[in-house]
């Protein structure tokens, strides 16, 4: 039996990730800041405090992967917060020298963030908002991984998620957002919606890190997507049609002028050339999963 670390395993991606290592004969290590993971015959769970995770112990001495997707504040104000989100980064250099401590490869949960952190900011004119931190510190945690990944000689693997959602998620994120207002009968209200976008479900991307983890190439990024991209408001208004055809969403022209990620950069063929990953559920049955969902624990 093949063992893992996941870091942030009672987050929403964290928790389908176990789900996913435990259902193809891992044993995992769910790793959180707080002893609060539900466990079975094939996890164990272990608090893990924030500024000291290269000391954690009831660890074997050596592991496969570990699979860090732990990361705090990811939406609303949080994304602004400077401290905070610099210590998101500093988190990275810990991880690293755990992994060199269990001769493990690193496995590490990007962001398509890291190229908009780029395309929103440094240009002539650009105004970007204070939660384009969040971004940028995606950027940053990437770039300092890998850096002393290199110096420790941990084996390392990157894995950029476009835009992941599904059921168990409780953020304030844009899928769940839309559903939410849906439910409460509130007509969202959108920007023009013409930047790309490229959602994976929840299920489709858990499978993606796994084997990424197995069969990707050492010190190689990989954008972790549907392999769909489209503009963002076909994705909107395939979401007004399946969940309130009687409701029409609105679309108001955006006075934005920050640069958008190119269609090619959501492109999934790396990932499915190196590890033969396919992605199997269909944005509108994806949808229904996670509207009939929310609808069943909305509060």
């Amino acid at each position: 039996m093949k063992n893992a670390i996941v870091i942030g395993a009672n987050g929403f991606i964290g928790s389908e990730l176990v789900k996913e290592l435990n259902n193809n004969g891992y044993f995992v290590y769910a790793l959180t800041h707080k002893n609060e993971y539900s466990v079975n015959n094939n996890v164990k769970n272990i608090e893990c405090p924030m500024n000291d995770v290269e000391n954690v112990v009831g660890l074997p001495s050596t592991v496969d992967y570990l699979f860090d997707a732990s990361w705090i504040g990811t939406s609303g104000v949080s994304r602004g917060d400077l401290d905070l989100q610099l210590k998101n980064v500093k988190w990275r250099s810990k991880v690293i020298r755990l992994c060199k401590r269990l001769n493990c490869r690193y496995i590490g949960f990007g962001s398509m963030m890291e190229l908009e952190s780029i395309q929103s900011t440094f240009f002539d004119e650009s105004r970007p908002q204070i939660e384009s931190i969040y971004s940028h510190s995606k950027y940053m945690a990437h770039a300092v991984s890998k850096a002393m990944a290199v110096d420790l000689d941990v084996d390392y693997v990157w894995g950029k998620i476009t835009n992941s959602y599904g059921p168990g998620e409780h953020s304030a994120r844009l899928i769940n957002m839309v559903i939410r207002k849906v439910i409460t009968n509130e007509v969202p209200i959108f920007s023009s919606g013409s930047q790309y976008y490229d959602f994976i479900y929840i299920s489709d991307l858990v499978k993606a890190f796994r084997l990424m983890a197995e069969k990707g190439k050492s010190f190689t990024d990989y954008t972790l997507s549907s392999g769909s991209p489209k503009k963002l408001r076909a994705y909107l208004e395939e979401m007004n049609n399946l969940i309130a055809p009687d409701m029409n969403f609105i679309f108001k022209e955006s006075s934005d002028c920050s640069k958008n990620i190119d269609v090619s950069s959501y492109s999934a063929n790396k990932i499915i050339t190196d590890t033969g990953f396919t992605s199997s559920v269909s944005f509108s049955e994806g949808i229904m999963k996670t509207y009939t969902w929310i609808q069943n624990n909305f509060n």
